[in-house]
């Protein structure tokens, strides 16, 4: 991996990012900074295989909010109350892999909840919560699947009347 002057006053990039076996880049440019870019873009993403579909995520919905205790949940004001939601709500679900938790059994989680007199506001607080976990951890980069709740949307409740006095 080196870059060279050139006796026109152009750079020579010459790589490989693969090591001593691997594909040899070479390419010239103006300036030393564009050489440098390129070089740091190779080595960047010659690994890099998006038309190779990732595995699904086969870590179970507790493991996953061990991970968001550990990195993110300790430090909330009421992480230990979430933490323990989260784990209640695992427990309901049946503590189902992370690549089965979807849209539609969430949606069936809430109808159970609701069907064994669970009040929206609550139903909603846990939907919040564990959407933040998938939240953070895909962008820790601890999970690398879609979100599985975006876009499900709350339940809603009917605001009681005001009485005064």
């Amino acid at each position: 991996m080196s870059i060279k002057k050139l006796g026109e006053g152009q750079y020579l990039v010459d790589t490989r990012p693969q090591g001593r076996n691997g594909k040899r880049m070479r390419k010239r440019f103006d300036t030393k900074s564009e050489a440098q870019q390129y070089e740091r873009w190779i080595i960047a993403t010659q690994n890099n295989k998006d038309w190779i579909e990732k595995p699904a995520d086969r870590r179970l919905l507790t493991e996953l909010i061990e991970l968001w205790w550990k990195y993110h949940g300790q430090t909330l004001k009421a992480g230990k109350d979430d933490y323990q939601r989260l784990n209640k709500l695992a427990e309901d679900m049946k503590n189902p892999r992370a690549d089965q938790v979807t849209k539609s059994s969430f949606a069936d989680y809430k109808a159970l909840r609701l069907s064994n007199g669970i009040s929206p506001g609550t139903i909603n607080r846990a939907q919040m919560i564990l959407s933040g976990v998938f939240s953070t951890l895909i962008d820790s980069g601890h999970y690398h699947s879609q979100h599985p709740l975006k876009g499900i949307s709350k339940i809603k409740k009917t605001e009681s009347e005001m009485y005064f006095l």
